[in-house]
């Protein structure tokens, strides 16, 4: 490698210390998120992305851009023989069991892992910083912060003096639901929003970890006026899902709420809200 950095502390969300090339040049993305913030701080023009995860959560943009680049697998299963393959000199992830357990067979073939969390706001626009300092493009980093700011801000004008709906956020996958409160990232957005989450009001023991088991009974009572669907996979095969699932229950036909659906990307997820 050529200089290397070494990262403590909160760069780190798992270990101690990892140390990085400077200025990679074969990058595995193990997530959805992290290939589109790579891809906007310069991995683009660096031509430095070698593998992607399989995802049908990427924008057109990063879609087209990388359709000739290598799929590792969904973000849930990534396979380590395909990443060893790609001979990378660095694998980025998120704080998940399924890429940790990836972090002792790359480090023994020499390969560091880069585990970082993409909890808040702050999170995405110190992430696309530091992106661009790895790519060292940093003048394309600092623009799409810039425009990810102006947008942002937008966004927190166009909700002031306005009530909030009585919402529901939930994470959805073709297995699984869940109520987001205000500490995932989807559900601190709305709240920065003015937005009103009925899933803050409910006494869980599971609230300080973002995602709450879903109740319908609960979710009847609070009657939602606005109904967000976050997707970790194909939109459509959660759609089914939830009407297999919750469509046929008598509680949720009582709502009336319109159901809106979206792939969360991190650098995205504010104009969808």
């Amino acid at each position: 490698y050529e200089m290397q950095r070494s990262l403590v502390g909160s760069e780190m969300c798992i270990r101690d210390r990892v140390t990085i090339p400077t200025h990679p040049k074969r990058v595995v993305l193990l997530n959805a998120s992290h290939l589109d913030l790579y891809y906007y701080a310069g991995g683009k023009e660096t031509n430095t992305i070698v593998g992607k995860p399989t995802s049908e959560a990427l924008s057109d943009e990063v879609k087209e851009g990388t359709k000739n680049i290598e799929q590792i697998g969904v973000i849930h299963n990534p396979s380590v023989e395909t990443i060893l393959k790609l001979q990378p000199d660095l694998v980025i992830g998120v704080n998940v069991p399924f890429h940790q357990q990836l972090i002792p067979t790359l480090e023994k073939a020499n390969i560091p892992v880069l585990i970082k969390s993409l909890d808040t706001y702050e999170d995405v626009i110190s992430t696309l910083g530091f992106y661009g300092e790895l790519t060292g493009e940093e003048e394309i980093a600092q623009a799409k912060i810039k425009e990810i700011e102006v947008d942002y801000e937008k966004a927190i004008a166009r909700a002031e003096n306005k009530t909030a709906p009585r919402s529901l956020i939930i994470w959805g996958t073709t297995d699984s639901f869940s109520m987001a409160t205000s500490k995932s990232f989807t559900g601190d957005l709305l709240k920065r929003l003015g937005g009103n989450n009925i899933a803050d009001n409910v006494d869980s023991v599971a609230k300080d970890s973002g995602y709450i088991p879903l109740g319908m009974e609960y979710i009847a009572t609070q009657d939602p006026e606005a109904i967000f669907v976050v997707t970790h996979g194909d939109v459509d095969a959660v759609k089914n899902s939830i009407d297999e699932n919750l469509g046929k229950n008598p509680l949720w036909q009582d709502i009336s709420a319109a159901v809106s659906y979206t792939h969360l990307r991190a650098h995205e997820t504010t104009l969808h809200l």
